[in-house]
């Protein structure tokens, strides 16, 4: 594989534009579904609020360091790890890959929201709609981003299923901190997770962050 040259870049973007315009209106639908009167998913959500939500003690304080993890500083470090990886390598495609996966999961999400306006759980302290997740957005966004650079850089198996295994273990913690918080639903979390991964493939797919395209690699030269 040797890159993907401009012309098809910008194809591959126009494409990656239809997906996000069509996983905005996926979510929505979902979104709609769910706050429709008498819905099952809905009384499901309530059903696991009242399983996992939790008021104070151990299992609470966990659940408030956990969910820090999809606060917006740790884009902080995602930043400084894709600028250093694009400068190490002389290619700006892993910064670039980075600002598409974050910034179009946060337009995706901060739309639906806006869109849908699903109220929290009652109690919830948490500003803004619930659906989806911003929490679990970025989370989900950050740390897939990571396994997929890490991962197509390293050799062995078991170092690659080892940081998709990561990645997936802080999107679950995450999930499962705002549930047991109060702040989100089931359904605004797993929603929150799937639609953030499938567009964190799709920016991959068009960048291509693992090899620079020809002019790159010439000018590295």
């Amino acid at each position: 594989m040797n890159g993907v040259t401009p012309r098809t870049l910008l194809g591959r973007s126009a494409v990656a534009a239809l997906i996000l315009v069509g996983l905005i209106g996926c979510e929505y639908a979902v979104g709609r579904l769910i706050v429709a009167p008498g819905s099952s998913i809905a009384a499901f959500d309530e059903t696991v609020r009242i399983s996992v939500q939790v008021a104070d003690g151990l299992v609470h304080t966990t659940g408030s360091a956990v969910t820090q993890l999809g606060n917006a500083f740790v884009l902080i470090p995602f930043a400084v790890f894709v600028g250093w990886l694009s400068r190490d390598e002389r290619t700006w495609r892993p910064a670039m890959f980075g600002v598409v996966a974050v910034a179009g999961a946060e337009l995706i999400t901060q739309t639906v929201k806006r869109l849908v306006q699903r109220e929290r759980p009652v109690g919830s302290d948490a500003y803004g709609w619930a659906f989806p997740s911003g929490h679990v957005t970025v989370a989900a966004a950050v740390s897939v981003a990571t396994a997929a650079l890490l991962a197509s850089r390293v050799q062995s198996p078991v170092a690659r299923t080892a940081l998709w295994f990561a990645a997936a273990l802080v999107v679950v913690a995450v999930g499962w901190s705002r549930i047991a918080l109060g702040a989100h639903w089931f359904s605004d979390v797993v929603t929150a997770a799937v639609v953030t991964t499938v567009w964190v493939g799709v920016s991959y797919w068009v960048v291509d962050p693992v090899r620079p395209i020809p002019e790159e690699a010439a000018n590295a030269r």
